[in-house]
């Protein structure tokens, strides 16, 4: 078994051979900007009108006291407001009530979502993000949202292979929201970013390549999702393999940490966070 510093030569070696197989973004598309809103899924009328509650959810963080944005019950109900994708999860059971008529939502186990933000309003430091797997947008809207409610000035990247967002340009209005789509972790290899989010390919080597082009280089958070997904077990053990591994080598050197809340073993979120 591949263990992650082994997996630094590996990328080493291989990376002009895969870079000869894989579509590049150019890096001056990256650094101007992305795909315009006709690129984005089409919007029904019953998805308007949960983007439109979503994002009153957005301007109520973006304009509460200091006190509830330090409140885990405020930051729950604004996850509620979002919701989660129409879904029949037996796993989700608990949350049945927050389910959208529409495919926009919060892709997340709600209470492990809320804690996870919780984490980076008590960092207050971070002032870049990027998260690699975006979706539909919903968490990327509402961990900017937190994010800028502490740094007004904050910066968060959403990148993803395929445009699939849903009302982007409409919370770009209100957010500091950079899309670059289609892009990989690749396209950013070394670049440093204070919170780096990986939810992006679910394969074990997915998960490991934007570790090691992006989430090593994070300087204060590298966070994974899916971290107890073992639906993805038959992708070489998927992103479950990949946090077993990362957890114990890195326990020395970051304060490890994770979130699960479901009694199945299903989703989870995985931080690792440097001290000083």
């Amino acid at each position: 078994m591949k263990g992650i510093v082994n997996a630094v030569t590996s990328l080493r070696r291989t990376k002009e051979e895969e870079a000869s197989q894989a579509p590049q973004a150019d890096p001056q598309v990256l650094e101007g900007c992305v795909q315009s809103e006709q690129n984005e899924e089409a919007v029904d009328e019953s998805t308007q009108r949960v983007l439109e509650r979503a994002l009153g959810a957005v301007q109520m963080i973006l304009h509460c006291a200091d006190h509830e944005i330090t409140s885990r019950t405020f930051i729950l109900d604004r996850i509620r407001e979002f919701g989660i994708p129409y879904n029949e999860w037996p796993e989700m059971w608990q949350f049945m009530h927050w389910r959208n008529v529409s495919k926009f939502g919060v892709m997340q186990i709600p209470t492990e979502f809320a804690d996870f933000l919780m984490m980076l309003v008590r960092m207050k430091t971070i002032k870049t993000a990027i998260e690699i797997g975006v979706w539909h947008g919903a968490s990327s809207y509402l961990t900017c949202a937190v994010l800028q409610r502490i740094n007004p000035d904050v910066e968060y990247y959403m990148v993803d292979v395929e445009d699939h967002t849903l009302g982007f340009e409409l919370f770009k209005e209100h957010l500091n929201l950079i899309k670059h789509v289609p892009a990989t972790s690749r396209d950013f290899e070394g670049r440093m970013f204070d919170l780096v989010f990986i939810d992006g390919d679910h394969s074990y080597g997915g998960v490991q390549m934007d570790y090691l082009c992006l989430g090593q280089h994070a300087r204060q958070v590298v966070a994974f999702h899916d971290i107890h997904g073992h639906e993805f077990n038959h992708l070489d053990g998927g992103p479950a393999r990949f946090w077993s591994e990362f957890r114990t080598t890195q326990a020395a050197s970051m304060t490890v940490c994770e979130f699960r809340h479901s009694q199945a073993t299903w989703m989870g979120i995985g931080m690792g966070i440097r001290s000083g």
